[in-house]
């Protein structure tokens, strides 16, 4: 398969308006579909939605529904408390892979990057890109944002596209922005800064399966003497 260039770094201010109605000012499903393909048709591009009705969507239909699995219930001093579960419920369980001209994309949200059996799952299903669109905080972005988006490339040897939400929501809550994707080998291919941006990424499939041919880690798993080790510590 030849390069395939992906839309992968779009991201806007969290207090700016969407460039597209949001799913509730949308009247349905079959109206927001209408929406999303004349957004695809017309700038070329893989198009991901947040939301009740979050999916993939290409020309005309949805391909896929990935409902976040992992709720951010956190408290950081200098970031205020998160409680995701007071008002979301937990999504049940994964999605396969999609595919797309680009690759098969292994959908992930936000806070689901901090699980690496997530990203193994998917990649071991077929995934060549994972996705993590993204709010995280003033706090846990400059710590935490790149180290672990590398870490999952590296791990599952596929492409990672984080888009990121960036500015203030609240007084008490800002996102730190920085939309990035990451190569197969945890090399950062693109970035935006914290501000509204778009960063675009060349998505190689042939160096993705030459780098699994030369190091095939997934050859080299043990499953069978995890056992327990991924129960939390007593």
């Amino acid at each position: 398969m030849r390069d395939r260039e992906v839309e992968a770094g779009l991201h806007h201010q969290a207090s700016s308006p969407a460039p597209v109605p949001s799913v509730s000012q949308t009247p349905d499903t079959s109206t927001l579909s209408i929406l999303c393909s004349a957004q695809v048709q017309s700038h070329g591009c893989l198009l991901f939605l947040l939301g009740p009705a979050a999916g993939g969507c290409v020309p005309g239909s949805v391909v896929a529904t990935y409902r976040k699995t992992h709720l951010c219930d956190v408290e950081l001093p200098g970031q205020g408390p998160m409680r995701e579960s007071n008002s979301t419920m937990p999504g049940p369980g994964l999605e396969s892979p999609v595919s797309t001209p680009a690759g098969k994309i292994g959908l992930a949200i936000c806070y689901d990057m901090r699980f690496p059996e997530l990203s193994l799952a998917l990649a071991q299903a077929g995934a060549e890109i994972l996705t993590y669109p993204s709010a995280f905080g003033s706090v846990t972005g400059p710590a935490h944002w790149e180290v672990l988006l590398r870490a999952r490339a590296i791990e599952t040897q596929c492409y990672v596209v984080a888009a990121a939400q960036c500015g203030r929501h609240h007084e008490k809550r800002a996102s730190y922005g920085h939309s990035m994707v990451v190569d197969p080998w945890g090399t950062v291919v693109a970035r935006c800064s914290e501000g509204p941006g778009l960063c675009l990424a060349r998505i190689d499939l042939s160096y993705l399966r030459q780098l699994r041919q030369h190091l095939p880690v997934f050859q080299h798993r043990r499953p069978d003497i995890y056992g327990s080790l991924g129960h939390p510590p007593s």
